[in-house]
């Protein structure tokens, strides 16, 4: 891929890289306050997904393994070591895509605000139904109520926070919406790879989180082995809007105790070993 067609993204700091994945239907900006904090020590790239944000013009994919696949494209574009995947939400079911695709090339998860199973039945119907509503009605009422939600009841009412997210989410395309919610309704059961995962994984929630239960994006802590877990009071689905400090508190934590690429330890220390 040429770096002219690399997914519109943000770039900060140097060293090994952290790939920052937004959840739906979001866009980058949701790490604004992550950017430069991230960035000591790490190089942060922070893409827009296709269909949101800058990459507005591009077609969304319908399925999590089409997505991965370009996010996977544009990460090697830019960055050859092996990289932290921190994903939220849609992002985090990609990271673990990405892990299933490519364990090579994953240093590290972050996991926030996901979860590993697969829609329910009931679930998937929710999505194909705002799939009708958003086509008959336009973005107006779903944004509203869907900004609301991703909050957490105390900072909804924000009056600064909550109309940044509302405008996130009023600017994403009626079209790239409906694509990442049939992404979402038939994603693959990633429960079965947790207990391949052999990186380093951090797991952070929102305890007040109104769109993943807590209690689902805990269960990546048992099933994946060595795993990291902190839950983040008073925040919902967007902890690192919510409570940016503490949330970039604990991944900073969790950066700093990883070995560098090419250690022994690493990723690609350990594809080092094995080619001697």
């Amino acid at each position: 891929m040429a770096t002219s067609d690399v997914l519109p993204h943000d770039d900060r700091g140097f060293g090994d890289p952290v790939v920052l994945l937004h959840g739906f239907p979001l866009n980058r900006g949701i790490w604004k306050g992550q950017l430069e904090s991230l960035a000591v020590g790490n190089r942060v790239l922070a893409f827009d997904l296709p269909g949101y944000g800058q990459a507005s013009t591009l077609r969304a994919p319908e399925t999590l393994e089409s997505l991965s696949a370009v996010v996977e494209s544009s990460t090697h574009a830019l960055a050859s070591p092996p990289a932290v995947v921190i994903g939220h939400s849609l992002g985090g079911y990609l990271a673990l895509q990405k892990y299933a695709d490519h364990p090579q090339r994953v240093r590290a998860l972050v996991l926030t605000n996901t979860r590993a199973a697969p829609d329910s039945e009931e679930n998937a119907a929710k999505r194909y139904a705002t799939i009708a509503r958003l086509r008959q009605e336009g973005p107006g009422g779903f944004a509203v109520e869907t900004a609301r939600n991703l909050l957490s009841p105390a900072n909804a009412s924000n009056a600064d926070l909550f109309p940044a997210v509302l405008q996130m989410v009023r600017s994403a395309p009626v079209p790239a919406m409906v694509s990442s919610l049939l992404a979402l309704a038939n994603r693959p059961d990633y429960t079965p790879l947790l207990a391949e995962v052999q990186v380093p994984t951090l797991v952070i929630w929102g305890e007040e989180d109104r769109t993943m239960p807590a209690e689902e994006t805990k269960k990546l802590v048992k099933a994946i082995h060595g795993a990291k877990g902190v839950g983040l009071p008073g925040t919902g689905h967007l902890p690192f809007l919510e409570n940016p400090s503490a949330f970039n508190e604990a991944v900073r934590a969790f950066l700093e105790g990883l070995p560098k690429s090419g250690e022994k330890g690493s990723p690609a220390g350990a594809e080092k070993e094995a080619r001697q």
